[in-house]
């Protein structure tokens, strides 16, 4: 049996048999075959009207569109029409000429020597002509490189300075002028570069010295107290004036060193105040005053030092009607060929003050003076520190005989018994055993005397020195030539040892046994330290 083509109807052959189930089948397939047909042409949506494919024929292809030819819009072309204004058109950028010069590529350049204050808003506060001449230099604006936020800011975030030791970092030199400015920098030698007044430039070094700070002062009168004070370090702080000692240099109202613990070097300058001491120094460690002269009449102190080491050399001092050079409380003052007259004390030292002077000195009616503790030397200076004031604080002792009529065995060495004691300063003396035991090894001077009241004539008698018990050394000998009282006494100087003992001993050669004087008059003793 055939089939048709297209939808697979049977076709019986004139042999076959016809089945009505196969005419039923073929009838099926016809059936939703043509309903098909029938749904299809009732939806309009499946159908494309005459209209329709004019318009769509119309339409630009799927390319990109180009600027010959239509295409569809690429998405980035579409974001850049996005930002263009209503009304917006096309710009081309002029070129301009003259004291700004500009072209189309977007180059800008400014004329040199163009910009006037005129050109800059007052608010600024910027003086055009500075920046056109070049007193502000490239390098000048070079300094702001690297700063990255507001310079005040940064400046107030440091600690201050009244609580950072600042120190030096270099020799620094300073000038004083009295044309100067204190406005200026004090580097240069000239009126617009030095300093007005000479506690500027103090004012200006740090207060930790380590490197040299000088301060170089021109001829001139300068009316201030000149305070050099609270400098510490390893370094000199020196301020130098004239290099001899005359009147080119004055100050009116005194120079001072204060709490200074690095070397402070003062040369050259006149102190005429009359009104406090001339120069002063106080707990400092060591100043220097070289070519200083304190010349004009006052009560006042030329020099005072107190708690401080001072060094004074080529210096001149007149007309002090009180002291000249005073070392007080602790003070130390070492004077090398320093002249001048009229004065009335030239150098006084009190409460531990010393005062050495050497080469010559300064004229005075009275040339040292000590009180409570000082002490001041002169020329070579002294071997042993012993002056009037010091008796009570060096080996004094004396005394005499303690037992009336002591008697003395013949032929042997009988210890004096000087028990009684008039001074004894250091306690050196035992009454006891009428034995010296000294507290320093030194030079003594020993003196004895002794009297035997009807020493037989022809006799001898003789005072010795005894260590630790032994015969040490005689101090006198003497031979009665009648029966009248023999005296002996003499005295000696020689070295005694600490921590040994020290005694006198009488030995005489009368055939009997006889009695030393009761009367302390010819029967005493003293022992002095010399060296």
């Amino acid at each position: 049996m055939q089939t048709t083509g297209n939808l697979g109807l049977k076709k019986p052959d004139g042999t076959d048999i016809v089945d009505i189930a196969d005419l039923n089948g073929n009838m099926d397939v016809l059936d939703t075959a043509v309903k098909n047909v029938q749904d299809h042409a009732v939806d309009t949506v499946k159908h494309i009207t005459a209209a329709e494919r004019t318009a769509w024929n119309a339409k630009a292809s799927t390319a990109a569109a180009t600027a010959s030819a239509a295409g569809l819009m690429a998405a980035a072309d579409k974001a850049k029409l996005d930002g263009v204004a209503a009304g917006a058109n096309k710009y081309v950028h002029p070129n301009h000429t003259g004291d700004v010069t500009s072209t189309g590529d977007g180059v800008t350049a400014i004329a040199p020597g163009v910009i006037v204050n005129a050109d800059i808003n007052a608010a600024a506060a910027i003086d055009a002509t500075k920046i056109g001449t070049g007193v502000v230099s490239n390098a000048e604006f070079g300094y702001l490189d690297g700063v990255t936020s507001g310079i005040q800011g940064q400046l107030n975030s440091k600690a201050p300075l009244a609580t950072t030791p600042q120190q030096t970092t270099a020799d620094i030199t300073y000038y004083v002028r009295t044309d100067g400015n204190d406005g200026n920098n004090g580097l240069a030698n000239t009126a617009g570069g030095a300093f007005r007044t000479i506690n500027r430039a103090l004012n200006a070094i740090p207060r930790t010295v380590n490197h040299n700070a000088s301060i170089f002062v021109s001829t001139g009168t300068y009316s201030e107290a000149v305070i050099v004070q609270g400098f510490s370090g390893t370094g000199t702080v020196a301020l130098t004036g004239a290099a001899t000692a005359t009147n080119t240099h004055n100050v009116t109202d005194g120079v001072t060193s204060a709490r200074n613990t690095c070397r402070v070097h003062i040369s050259g300058f006149r102190s005429t105040t009359t009104t406090t001491h001339a120069f002063y120094v106080i707990n400092t460690n060591e100043t220097f005053f070289q070519y200083c002269t304190a010349d004009v009449g006052t009560s006042q102190f030329a020099v005072y030092v107190e708690s401080a080491k001072v060094y004074c050399a080529n210096c001149i001092i007149t007309g002090r009607s009180n002291i000249a050079v005073y070392a007080h409380l602790n003070g130390e003052i070492f004077m090398q060929d320093c002249s001048g007259s009229a004065n009335s004390i030239g150098h006084q030292a009190s409460y531990g003050g010393r005062i050495h002077i050497s080469g010559t000195f300064i004229g005075s009616t009275s040339k040292k003076k000590t009180s409570e503790g000082g002490f001041v030397t002169d020329g070579p200076g002294v071997a042993n520190p012993w002056g009037d004031n010091t008796t009570q604080y060096r080996t004094a002792v004396a005394g005499a005989l303690a037992t009336a009529g002591q008697a003395v065995s013949t032929g042997v060495f009988t210890k004096i018994n000087y028990g009684i004691e008039y001074i004894d300063y250091l306690g050196e003396w035992n009454q006891s055993t009428a034995t010296f035991v000294p507290q320093q090894s030194g030079q003594y001077q020993l003196s004895a005397v002794i009297s035997i009241p009807g020493m037989p004539g022809g006799y001898w008698a003789q005072v010795s020195v005894f260590k630790d018990g032994t015969e040490d050394q005689c101090i006198a000998r003497n031979m009665n030539s009648n029966m009248n009282d023999l005296i002996v006494s003499g005295s000696i100087t020689t070295d005694l040892v600490v921590g040994h003992s020290y005694h006198f001993g009488v030995y005489h050669n009368a055939l009997a046994s006889v009695n030393l004087s009761t009367d302390g008059h010819y029967c005493h003793f003293r022992i002095v330290r010399v060296s």
